[in-house]
C-alpha cells in the first residue's frame, strides 16, 4: 500500500470482469505502457520518488535503486501486496496484475532491475491466503514481472532477463 495507497484509476478492477478482458487490457497496456489510459503514472511516479517507503526500511524507492545502480549492486525488487486487496474475479487478478507491471517496469527501465521476489515469507505473516490462492497470486505476479521486462528491453534497446522467486 506504499505505492498504491488506493486504486490508482477508478473502479477497483478497470472494468475487467472476464479472462478475454484482462488479455485484452494487458494487451493494450504492454502496447503502451507509459500511457495514464492503464495506470495513473503521475500518482505512481510522485510516490516512487518523494515517498518515505513504511516499516524497518524507511527509504526513498528511486534514490535507494539510483544508490545501488551506481555503486554496483543488483537488488532483487521485494513486493508485497496486502490482502486488503480483492484479489476476487478477473477484476482483482487485473489489479495485481497491473501493480506488479507497474513496479517492475519502472524498476527495470530506470535502474536495470531484473530480479523480482514476490512475497517475502508468507507463511510469516498471519496469512489468510491458501496455497492454491498464493499460487495463482504468483503466477500473475510472475506474468507481470516477465512482461514488464520484456517490453523495457523491447521499447528501451535493453537486455535484461527476467529472474522470479517467491
Amino acid at each position: 500500500s506504499d505505492y498504491e495507497g488506493s486504486d490508482d484509476l477508478f473502479p477497483y478492477g478497470d472494468t475487467v470482469t472476464t479472462q478475454s478482458g484482462f488479455e485484452s487490457r494487458k494487451t493494450a497496456m504492454r502496447a503502451n505502457p507509459e500511457s495514464s489510459t492503464y495506470a495513473n503514472w503521475n500518482q505512481f511516479n510522485d510516490r516512487f520518488a518523494n515517498m518515505t517507503q513504511s516499516g524497518r526500511n524507511a527509504v526513498k524507492l528511486n534514490t535507494l535503486l539510483g544508490d545501488l545502480q551506481k555503486n554496483g549492486v543488483e537488488p532483487i525488487l521485494n513486493l508485497t501486496r496486502s490482502e486488503n486487496y480483492s484479489y476476487s474475479g478477473w477484476g482483482g487478478k487485473w489489479e495485481q496484475w497491473q501493480f506488479a507491471y507497474v513496479m517492475a517496469y519502472h524498476a527495470a527501465k530506470n535502474y536495470d532491475v531484473q530480479r523480482f521476489q514476490w512475497y517475502n515469507e508468507p507463511d510469516q505473516n498471519n496469512s489468510t491466503i491458501t496455497v492454491p490462492d498464493y499460487a495463482d497470486r504468483l503466477r500473475t505476479t510472475a506474468d507481470a514481472f516477465r512482461s514488464a521486462v520484456e517490453d523495457v528491453n523491447r521499447i528501451y534497446g535493453k537486455s535484461l532477463v527476467a529472474d522470479v522467486s517467491a
